[in-house]
């Protein structure tokens, strides 16, 4: 029998990998990059760059898609929605829609994404948006987890870029603005603790004292 060609739409490098270390048979398939969500320019450079090569590491075969960031248009009720809503919701869709246009155009018959292996992302919200793809397209769509255990990943991550937000502009302004508020609420404390902790401090030093004088 032939054998059944999937597309995996690949969000990351650190993703993709543990979708191989979850899912070694994968590999026989086409990866297909395709985020016109990330921002800024440069940030989607890195990732592609990064992706890029740990494919060419694998050995697997990859497609990358030509990146136009108006194709990501969630609308402005969308815009500082907080992770895992509306927002979200349309972005995995649109990548997931794109990965079963591909999968039309080559004749592949099903496809999935390395989002399954994202620890942050709700799994059950990617496979409804993946069987919502799959009624409008025709095109089988295969769920599950892609999540492995971070010690077996971990070891694979030395020379990979691993990003620290989702990757749209409302993620990124997220990031910064719980930083933010981090460093605040840190500062607020060490200037609330800042007199007991010298108190403390010496009071220690009379006391070392005191031991020396005994001695």
């Amino acid at each position: 029998a032939d054998r059944v060609l999937k597309i995996i739409h690949v969000c990351c490098a650190p993703d993709y990998l543990s979708s191989l270390i979850k899912r070694p048979d994968l590999q026989e398939n086409i990866f297909y990059f395709y985020n016109p969500n990330i921002y800024p320019l440069e940030e989607y450079e890195r990732r592609l760059e990064s992706f890029e090569s740990t494919c060419k590491k694998s050995g697997v075969t990859f497609i990358r898609a030509t990146y136009d960031p108006t194709e990501f248009n969630p609308g402005p009720q969308c815009l500082g929605e907080e992770e895992g809503g509306d927002r979200c919701t349309y972005c995995i869709e649109l990548r997931l829609k794109k990965t079963a246009e591909l999968c039309l155009k080559v004749g592949a018959d099903s496809f999935t994404s390395t989002l399954l292996a994202s620890p942050r992302k709700s799994l059950s919200s990617i496979d409804s948006a993946g069987k919502r793809v799959e009624d409008a397209t025709g095109v089988f769509y295969e769920g599950g987890n892609l999540r492995c255990d971070r010690k077996s990943l971990s070891p694979l991550l030395k020379d990979v870029y691993v990003q620290n937000y989702c990757g749209c502009k409302s993620s990124l302004e997220s990031v910064k603005k719980r930083r933010l508020e981090i460093e605040k609420r840190d500062q607020e404390r060490f200037r609330r603790d800042y007199g007991s902790l010298i108190m403390l401090w010496r009071y220690r030093e009379i006391g070392r004292a005191s031991s020396r004088e005994r001695v």
